[in-house]
C-alpha cells in the first residue's frame, strides 16, 4: 500500500479529457478493463522529491520527455484508486487507475487536475 506522500507520475504533456477518452476507448477495444496508467513509489527516508521521481523514471522508462506528477493523497482525496499491475512486462511501480466506461468527462477532468503541469524528466546528475 502506498503512503499518502507517494509520488504518482503520468507520462507526457497531454491534459485533455478527449485524449484520455481516446486512450480508454483503445484499452476497452483490446478487451481490457477501462483504466489509466500511472507509476508510483513511496519516497525513501530523507529522499528528495527529485530523487523519488528519478527512481520512478528509471524503473518505468516512459518514452516522453516530460511527465506530470501528483501524490497518492491527491488522487485518493479525489476518490481515485490505484491498483498495482506488473503484468505483461510492466514496471514494478506501474499502477492502473480504474475508470468507468463510457467515461464521465468530469471524472477525467478531476484526474487531470490531480497532476501538476508537465515538467522535464529528471536524469542522473541533473537536479
Amino acid at each position: 500500500m502506498l503512503s499518502p506522500d507517494a509520488l504518482v507520475v503520468r507520462a507526457g504533456k497531454q491534459r485533455s479529457v478527449e485524449f484520455l477518452e481516446d486512450k480508454i476507448n483503445t484499452v476497452v477495444s483490446r478487451g481490457e478493463s477501462p483504466a489509466l496508467s500511472v507509476w508510483a513509489l513511496d519516497p525513501l527516508t530523507g529522499e528528495s522529491r527529485n530523487d523519488t521521481l528519478l527512481r520512478i523514471i528509471e524503473d518505468a522508462m516512459p518514452p516522453h520527455p516530460v511527465v506530470q506528477v501528483s501524490t497518492f493523497r491527491a488522487l485518493s482525496d479525489a476518490e481515485f484508486s490505484l491498483i498495482l499491475d506488473t503484468s505483461n512486462g510492466q514496471a514494478a511501480c506501474h499502477y492502473n487507475v480504474p475508470v468507468s466506461h463510457p467515461t464521465n468527462p468530469a471524472v477525467l477532468e478531476a484526474f487531470i487536475n490531480c497532476f501538476g503541469q508537465p515538467e522535464a524528466k529528471p536524469s542522473r546528475g541533473v537536479k
